[in-house]
């Protein structure tokens, strides 16, 4: 899966490879490859770059829903021993 998340990292348009970023995060989390808190925090600060407010309400719409079964319920200790909430997240990525 890091092999294809590189590799949607070529697409020339960028709305289009932000798509393509969230669907490969979704795989990369439900394989297990890497961790979904730090999946949200980079796709989710890459959606709030998007400069029509229309396209990032529907991309940030649309990672909202590619990761509705991945975000985690509680609080969350991640590598670093820091405490991580995941209703905080989600809220951070419905805000602009």
């Amino acid at each position: 899966t890091d092999i294809l998340y590189e590799t949607v990292q070529y697409c020339p348009r960028v709305v289009p490879r932000l798509y393509l970023q969230i669907c490969m995060g979704a795989v990369s989390i439900r394989s297990g490859s890497t961790l979904a808190v730090q999946v949200m925090e980079e796709l989710g600060e890459a959606a709030k770059c998007v400069q029509c407010p229309v396209r990032g309400l529907f991309l940030r719409y649309y990672l909202l829903m590619a990761m509705k079964d991945k975000l985690p319920d509680g609080s969350l200790v991640d590598e670093s021993e820091e405490e991580v909430e995941g209703k905080e997240g989600s809220e951070e990525l419905i805000t602009p």
